[in-house]
């Protein structure tokens, strides 16, 4: 029995300590950011925007990472950065129809200029996406550290492509995973920032004076505190702290 007793603990130890994550809701009228860092022998940072509510709609996402995560934007050309999943929107005739893409984060060499801004990037990550059974791909262009508009630890820009129309993708949710990033080693809450330009209702241009900001803290603790009572005539082992 006791031998039982010490596996369910290690299990539970092992998900209070590997899995930290947060979500917050921004001003973009309901949209939301979740963030999810899982370290152990597969560490991994777990990123989802959703824009489901009328108005929320991106453009342009840029996403500040926090100091202390190490996203190591420069990586082999053609390694696989992570997996990515993303859902649009078609209402061109009336009733809306949904679309879902799937795929791979594929790592690039970056062109000596970003069509998504313009600092020169130091990393180009793809989505590597099938829409409609068509090849479908979105970059992703990686910015080193900086202090603006506040000090971060990199950015990552994306600047939502046209459709075989020539309108943007409308997109209603984005998540991507991304591995080899564990959390950082010291203990704190660390917070995602990022700033999503929304589209003008013509559904093509930008409109920079709506701007909204969305944010995720991600607390990062290693130390976990217990202590163990044992009910007399129980097999059970109760654990608090």
């Amino acid at each position: 029995m006791y031998g039982v007793v010490r596996l369910s603990v290690a299990f539970v130890l092992a998900f209070a300590v590997f899995t930290v994550g947060a979500s917050a809701a921004g001003t973009g009228g309901g949209a939301e950011l979740n963030v999810a860092a899982v370290s152990g022998d597969h560490p991994e940072v777990d990123i989802a925007f959703d824009f489901s509510t009328v108005g929320s709609e991106p453009g342009r996402l840029l996403l500040y990472e926090p100091v202390g995560f190490k996203v190591y934007p420069a990586r082999p050309e053609g390694s696989v950065v992570g997996r990515a999943s993303l859902t649009a929107a078609n209402a061109a005739f009336g009733t809306p129809t949904y679309s879902s893409l799937a795929g791979d984060v594929i790592a690039h060499e970056p062109p000596a200029q970003s069509t998504c801004g313009a600092a020169p990037p130091i990393g180009l990550w793809q989505l590597e996406l099938t829409l409609v059974g068509q090849p479908f791909d979105v970059p992703l262009w990686l910015d080193g550290p900086s202090a603006s508009p506040v000090r971060n630890g990199g950015s990552i820009a994306l600047c939502v492509p046209a459709t075989a129309g020539g309108a943007p993708l409308p997109i209603l949710s984005l998540a991507f995973s991304l591995d080899g990033i564990p959390p950082p080693s010291r203990h704190g809450s660390y917070l995602w920032r990022a700033v999503i330009t929304p589209l003008a209702s013509d559904r093509r241009t930008l409109r920079p004076q709506a701007a909204y900001e969305l944010r995720a803290i991600v607390p990062v603790t290693h130390r976990l505190a217990l202590s163990a009572a044992r009910t007399p005539g129980s097999q059970f082992v109760i654990f608090r702290g």
